[in-house]
């Protein structure tokens, strides 16, 4: 029985590199609390002010993934899940970045955002071999 309630599901990311990391700050959480902004050592950022709610939560990867280095990559991962992700899959890669762009824009209005010098976009729901990224009871 447990094996039929088994779903399967869609989850994509979509990867930014950016000149630069406007969305880091020096400082800790608690002083930065209240601003978008990620302080030393904070890597995860959300987004709750209803704009395009399905990019909820940003990575900041470049600092994940090289937290010695004192100057990590300028990259942002959001991820995009369920009929959020379906739709998403439609888009063009523009469009895609586009939306994005307005979120991050939206989150950061006080600053000028760059635009991204690089995007990737996971789109497994139209892979052949996946059509999908995993699985939920």
């Amino acid at each position: 029985d447990s094996i039929k309630n088994v779903g399967f599901g869609l989850l994509n990311k979509v990867y930014l590199q950016f000149p630069t990391a406007f969305w880091r700050r020096p400082g800790d959480r608690a002083s930065l609390e209240g601003t978008p902004y990620l302080g030393n050592g904070s890597e995860i950022f959300g987004n709750a002010s209803g704009h395009n709610a399905q990019h909820y939560m940003f990575l900041d990867v470049g600092r994940s993934l090289n937290r010695d280095d004192t100057e990590p990559p300028a990259i942002l991962m959001t991820l995009i899940s369920g009929s959020e992700a379906v739709t998403a899959e439609r888009l063009s890669d523009a469009a895609l970045t586009a939306e994005i762009m307005s979120t991050l824009k939206n989150l950061y209005s006080e600053i000028n955002v760059p635009s991204p010098t690089s995007v990737q976009i996971t789109r497994w729901g139209g892979d052949e071999f996946s059509r999908g990224c995993y699985t939920f009871l």
